[in-house]
């Protein structure tokens, strides 16, 4: 269902453009499919649980942690709930279209962390799903910003989970398409969350943040 839609004129032309060009045009990695196993193994399997994807694109790998994750929960255990932001239209008309059950939000990332409380007082979430989501960033300062507002999404025991293909960042984590960064994106993160895991493969990137310690994926 879609929540809200904000104008963001041509802002996202070029995805526009894309996700109405091809109705899947971002293939589901099996390094994420194998990330959600590892996280449905260690989520509560009968209190309620809410997810966030921070540039969700066209919904396939939310719909597909909420597919998984429900799977592996306790019968008579709820589905999770689930919510997918992302700046493009057409991308948000095509979740809302192929994966009705789920929520959808059309806006700029940034905006829709800084607006959360006025639009879903008082929701915070279990997991933050950021599969790439965030590597529009093009400074060390909007990077605090914006992963300031994700912890104080999360719910007590919650997880920020990130994954971004090894070919867009360097070595340091730091985005190659821009300079400026007196640190890497790793750095910046754990300023922010104490507790950091890393479970990178051969092609991915892939970390847990959180707020405080929570049972390992390894």
């Amino acid at each position: 269902m879609l929540l809200y839609s904000r104008d963001l004129g041509r802002t996202f032309a070029s995805y526009d453009s894309a996700y109405a060009a091809s109705p899947q045009h971002f293939v589901l990695a099996n390094s994420a499919k194998d990330l959600v196993q590892k996280l449905a193994a260690v989520l509560p399997t009968e209190a309620p649980l809410t997810f966030l994807e921070l540039g969700c694109g066209q919904g396939a790998f939310l719909e597909f942690a909420q597919r998984e994750i429900a799977g592996r929960r306790a019968p008579a255990a709820p589905v999770p709930r689930c919510l997918g932001v992302d700046g493009s239209s057409v991308a948000i008309a095509q979740c809302a279209e192929h994966f009705a059950k789920l929520d959808w939000v059309c806006d700029e990332l940034a905006q829709f962390v800084n607006d959360h409380e006025a639009h879903l007082p008082g929701q915070r979430y279990d997991l933050v799903l950021d599969k790439s989501g965030t590597t529009f960033l093009k400074s060390e300062e909007s990077a605090i910003r914006l992963l300031t507002s994700v912890s104080g999404l999360l719910a007590e025991g919650g997880r920020y989970v990130y994954i971004a293909s090894k070919s867009f960042y360097d070595d340091k984590l730091k985005p190659k398409a821009y300079a400026g960064w007196t640190t890497d994106w790793l750095g910046v993160a754990r300023r922010i969350f104490p507790y950091v895991e890393d479970v990178s493969d051969g092609g991915y990137y892939r970390f847990i943040f959180a707020r405080q310690a929570v049972p390992s994926l390894l």
